[in-house]
């Protein structure tokens, strides 16, 4: 948060009285500050009021919810309670990831520009890259580069021009092919070692091991030998999925292997 916005909203709360009673227990000042702090920090900058924030000590009638009322009145963006429709903040994000992962690309927008409004940059731009990964992953890999140089453009450019890289990777999220392979074979992986007890390494892969087979030294860079620990020597956790990129990798794979 800017260092000017905190000294003077520290300010602001230092000359409230912080005797005044809450329901519940506790001060009023200390419900809302600690309100007043969160909402600075997600949404990077505030209009204070000092009027209200005086108000808001003095009534001892004022609850919990008045005083995120409150606050909705001084500060001059959504919060991070409520959006404009009074929907959950989190159901907001959720909607954007699900929305891309479903390859809607207006609702994808719609969603994006809600998050915008809130400030809370972090979240967006951490939502963003776990959707690159999760819900696109291998059907178009070289999108998540694109996701994070937008990210960083966006953080360059900064308020009000950020908005254009994150429309422009965004509306790309949502059309780009889809897969979430990466999910299930980590998934796959991460079950059967929970499940089993999966042995050693094999012998000649291990490090002073004089018996490995060194994969360049062949044709095609590839040569048969086994890398699973014996008692899981046939698991399989990698399926390829139904796309251009992934299917082009598994039959190059299959080929190198005298598998086609």
């Amino acid at each position: 948060m800017n260092k000017l916005i905190d000294k003077k909203l520290s300010d602001y709360i230092n000359e409230v009285d912080s005797s005044s009673p809450a329901p519940g227990g506790g001060s009023v000042m200390g419900v809302v500050g600690s309100l007043a702090c969160a909402l600075a920090g997600m949404v990077g900058y505030l209009t204070i009021n000092k009027k209200v924030f005086k108000e808001l000590s003095d009534n001892e009638k004022n609850d919990f919810n008045k005083a995120i009322e409150n606050i909705k009145e001084i500060s001059s963006r959504t919060n991070i309670f409520y959006d404009k429709n009074e929907d959950g903040y989190y159901d907001v994000i959720s909607a954007f990831q699900k929305s891309i992962r479903g390859s809607d690309v207006d609702a994808s927008v719609h969603y994006l520009v809600r998050l915008i409004d809130t400030g809370d940059f972090d979240i967006l731009y951490r939502r963003m890259l776990v959707i690159a990964y999760e819900d696109i992953g291998l059907a178009n890999p070289t999108l998540q580069t694109k996701v994070l140089t937008a990210i960083e453009s966006a953080e360059r450019l900064g308020l009000p021009e950020l908005y254009k890289p994150l429309t422009q990777v965004v509306i790309e999220m949502a059309l780009s092919p889809k897969s979430n392979t990466v999910e299930q074979t980590y998934n796959a992986a991460i079950n059967d070692l929970k499940r089993n007890n999966v042995g050693r390494v094999p012998e000649h892969i291990r490090t002073t091991s004089p018996n490995y087979k060194y994969p360049h030294n062949y044709k095609n860079h590839y040569v048969k030998q086994q890398y699973l620990p014996d008692n899981i020597k046939t698991s399989k956790y990698y399926i390829a999925g139904d796309n251009k990129y992934e299917q082009a990798m598994q039959e190059y794979n299959k080929r190198i292997k005298g598998e086609l």
